[in-house]
């Protein structure tokens, strides 16, 4: 600093004023000795440099925060998203090898409490992107998310009308390999998910009424 006022006196240019800008001119440790070489070089030259530091350091000290709840609040004009993992739920398919070609070769359970086959498998809503070329702006496969999106995934769990308690449980999982849905839990093609959150729903009551 000191230096660039000696440069700017040998061009003939007179420094009234110093402006700190910026995050780190928040730092009350900088600025303290930033005022202490310029009260050395007044002594050494007799030019009076005068130092602007922030006046409300205290907003400064939120900034990031701030800035990230009015984000929060205002998704619409933000910046897409590549997703680089898939991101589903796991859940029941009623068994259907005719329509759904996932089913094929594969045995399915048969529920107590209405009679009908299903396939437990993970349904990834989100999926990964495989390929990401960042200078043509393109990519193969998987999801480009806008700033702002919503999924809606329908789910439901049969129970007995008899029981007085009931625990319902929804996994969230993530995977950096799998992007088909449809196919068995323990299926090869969802090789490599596991839980994000587990328990990320549950739902406990006394009595279920009819």
């Amino acid at each position: 600093m000191t230096s660039q006022l000696d440069l700017a006196k040998a061009a003939n240019l007179d420094v009234k004023k110093i402006i700190l800008i910026g995050g780190f001119s928040n730092s009350p440790s900088l600025v303290s000795a930033l005022r202490q070489k310029l009260d050395k070089y007044k002594q050494e030259t007799g030019i009076s440099v005068k130092l602007e530091a922030p006046r409300n350091q205290g907003s400064l000290e939120t900034a990031m925060a701030r800035g990230a709840l009015l984000r929060a609040f205002d998704k619409e004009d933000g910046l897409e998203r590549v997703s680089l993992s898939s991101y589903g739920f796991r859940l029941q398919d009623e068994f259907n090898p005719e329509a759904i070609p996932e089913h094929r070769k594969v045995k399915p359970k048969v529920d107590n409490n209405d009679g009908v086959q299903y396939v437990d498998v993970i349904d990834w809503v989100i999926k990964k992107v495989r390929r990401f070329e960042v200078l043509k702006l393109s990519c193969r496969g998987g999801e480009v998310i806008p700033a702002s999106k919503e999924y809606r995934v329908p789910i439901y769990r049969i129970f007995s009308a008899t029981r007085k308690t009931f625990v319902y449980e929804q996994e969230l999982y993530i995977s950096d390999t799998s992007t088909e849905s449809h196919y068995k839990f323990t299926h090869k093609k969802n090789k490599g998910e596991s839980p994000w959150f587990e328990d990320l729903l549950t739902l406990l009551t006394k009595s279920l009424r009819r």
